[in-house]
């Protein structure tokens, strides 16, 4: 009289194991899929096609279903997909969330034809800075501590201003400095013609522009053998508007409009010499130029606070100030 119930039991049973194992195996492709999704996204490696991902995925799952359906009856071979109990899967995707939403990435691409970027990022509102991990193809790549409602970083490249953001789980924060951040402000000086003759190379004197700081200088850019203007920062084509403002300048000046002197002089201020600032140049840094002669006499000099202006003109004055301050090594004239 039992024998019925038992063996209606034990069909329903049978037939219930391949519609379990199916959901198993679906739950942990999706989970296999979500985890490669973060590491290629995040991490730079992974099974980087969507569709043949969910394709391979799918594949397993049906194989493992289909071994514990037709192979069932030799207990060497078995499978048994739905003995995976279901804990233990929501333990897994846990582990996974409580990562997913406690990492997450920074991502700083490099233009094509330029050298690699130097970035480095810091945590905010303090100076402990991350570790980067550069990428064959020349990307940056920053694996961040995060929140699930973001956490701030600040970012610095050479050449750019630095930028402060929000990191966030799951998207990440990817960053071309070309396109998303602004160039350092950049400085025309333009010593006058006095000026110009001392950087001549028979001559011997240097230019020198330095940070000021309350009391404090230091050396941001030096030069010498070069009688032209000088671009201090990043390199970028001069206004064309900014020549004619030249010419009315020299004219101020008392140089007539065919006057040899003032033509040559404007000639001189737009071929300029580019140099490389020794700190990074952000608004609200005051800097102060001169042109010194070998004998230790400043005949030129400007002051200059930056702005938020990506390129500064600043026309440096004459002057005759004797100074006894030890002055930076220059190298000699055809070292530079």
């Amino acid at each position: 009289m039992t024998a019925g119930p038992q063996v209606a039991d034990d069909s329903r049973e049978r037939d219930a194991a391949p519609s379990a194992a199916w959901t198993r195996a679906l739950v942990l492709a999706l989970l296999f899929i979500g985890v490669n999704v973060w590491t290629t996204h995040h991490l730079g490696w992974g099974l980087e096609n969507p569709f043949g991902l969910a394709g391979f995925s799918a594949g397993l799952g049906l194989f493992v279903v289909l071994l514990e359906k037709w192979i069932s009856g030799n207990e060497a071979l078995k499978v048994k997909l739905t003995s995976i109990p279901i804990w233990f899967v929501v333990f897994l995707y846990l582990v996974c969330g409580i990562f997913a939403i406690t990492r997450s990435s920074v991502l700083v691409v490099n233009e094509p034809g330029r050298a690699p970027y130097k970035p480095r990022l810091l945590m905010g509102g303090s100076e402990q800075e991350v570790q980067s991990r550069d990428t064959a193809d020349g990307l940056v790549r920053f694996v961040v501590p995060t929140l699930p409602f973001g956490r701030s970083y600040r970012l610095t490249v050479p050449g750019f201003r630095p930028t402060t953001f929000q990191v966030y789980p799951f998207s990440g924060v990817t960053i071309s400095p070309e396109r998303d951040l602004r160039i350092s402000p950049s400085v025309l000086f333009r010593p006058p013609k006095s000026a110009l003759v001392e950087l001549d190379p028979k001559a011997g004197g240097i230019f020198l522009v330095q940070k000021q700081d309350g009391a404090k200088k230091k050396t941001v850019a030096i030069d010498a053998c070069h009688p032209t203007s000088f671009l201090v920062g990043q390199e970028q084509a001069i206004p064309a508007e900014w020549p004619e403002m030249w010419k009315l300048e020299t004219e101020s000046l008392g140089f007539g409009d065919v006057d040899k002197d003032s033509a040559s002089t404007r000639l001189q201020w737009k071929r300029f010499t580019l140099l490389a600032p020794g700190v990074e140049l952000q608004p609200g840094m005051i800097l102060d130029a001169r042109v010194i002669t070998r004998a230790g006499v400043v005949i030129a000099r400007a002051r200059t606070t930056l702005r938020e202006d990506n390129l500064a003109d600043i026309s440096m004055t004459e002057d005759s100030t004797r100074i006894d301050e030890k002055l930076p090594e220059v190298p000699a004239c055809g070292a530079q």
